[in-house]
């Protein structure tokens, strides 16, 4: 309960021009910048004024972003936004210490950071919203911290109808964590896609010390002998995690030591390891995903996600979920 409370507040903060809400962004009829492939992107974001945008045309975008106050990115008409790291490094980096920070239907791609390949969120208490953004083709160490996305000291990063896959490894023995969290750091996973194959030692999502996270209306599968979930902390500094209309699967679909996880109206398949309150109508069974066309890991007709989670809104293919029995995970059936 704790958390869900902790939740909802950051939804309400007002930030920098109180663009953040709990129903999403505010967003202008109109883009006061435009920046179109080949442009100085870096260059234009830094005039860009706090709590201001900057949207980028359809194309590939080379480089590297550096985040310094509240704004936001958006992609605009219609094809792929692109911003490609091409393996140099971050390719966003978050350094303010508010927010917010809002990421629009972008894909972020060929991220290489030693503190977070796509995202890496470094100031203290910056909040960050990735909403309807894919992230793909980005390179996970293995090494702690390494992850695709690195949240730290009490920053916050929300991920809505988002999609986290094709990852990298930096060796022979696959990628390390899709998304870390430590240090106090929040995340929320609402409406998102995390698919990955990992090997011993890495991860989905990956809770530390003092962490707090979020996964709601989510799908996360883990392929391989890594795990979907694991939340590890200490006995003074326990990682908090709260699963809710969810899938879950991997052959170690959750493992907790000295962490508090509740799971509730969703579908676990695989181990669980260490102690895990798996909470109402949650369910210990095989997702039975369609496992072909554009959305292989939507949910069959006899899957036992079907009519379990609440209703609300979209789902990340853009289908309306029932006002009430809606289908667990990422997409509605």
């Amino acid at each position: 309960m704790a958390v869900r409370l902790l939740v909802a507040a950051w939804m309400l903060l007002g930030g920098c021009a109180g663009q953040v809400h709990a129903g999403g962004t505010k967003t202008m009829d109109t883009c006061p910048v435009t920046a179109r492939p080949g442009d100085d992107l870096q260059g234009m974001l830094d005039q860009v004024p706090e709590g201001g945008m900057l949207c980028l045309t359809p194309g590939r975008y080379v480089g590297r972003l550096r985040i310094g106050r509240a704004a936001t990115i958006r992609a605009q008409g219609r094809g792929e936004v692109v911003l490609d790291a091409e393996f140099g490094g971050t390719v966003v980096h978050v350094a303010c210490d508010r927010g917010p920070v809002v990421l629009e239907g972008l894909t972020l791609t060929g991220g290489n950071g030693s503190q977070g390949g796509a995202l890496a969120v470094t100031g203290m208490g910056a909040e960050v919203l990735l909403r309807g953004c894919s992230i793909v083709r980005n390179r996970a160490r293995t090494k702690w911290l390494g992850a695709v996305i690195t949240v730290t000291h009490d920053n916050q990063v929300v991920l809505e109808r988002c999609r986290i896959g094709d990852i990298e490894g930096d060796d022979a023995s696959g990628p390390g964590q899709a998304v870390a969290v430590t240090q106090a750091g929040k995340l929320v996973v609402k409406d998102s896609l995390v698919v990955e194959r990992t090997g011993k030692g890495g991860s989905l999502i990956a809770a530390r010390d003092g962490a707090s996270i979020v996964i709601e209306r989510s799908t996360l599968v883990v392929e391989g002998d890594g795990r979907a979930l694991d939340a590890s902390g200490t006995t003074t500094d326990q990682p908090a995690v709260t699963v809710l209309d969810s899938i879950v699967s991997g052959g170690e679909a959750i493992h907790g030591e000295n962490a508090s996880i509740l799971v509730e109206r969703s579908v676990v398949h695989g181990d669980i390891v260490g102690p895990v309150t798996l909470g109402r109508d949650t369910r210990r069974a095989d997702p039975a995903f369609e496992g072909r066309g554009p959305e292989p890991y939507r949910p069959s007709g006899s899957s036992p996600a079907v009519g379990l989670a609440r209703g609300r809104g979209r789902d990340l293919a853009g289908r309306e979920r029932p006002e009430h029995g809606a289908t667990a995970g990422a997409f509605e059936k």
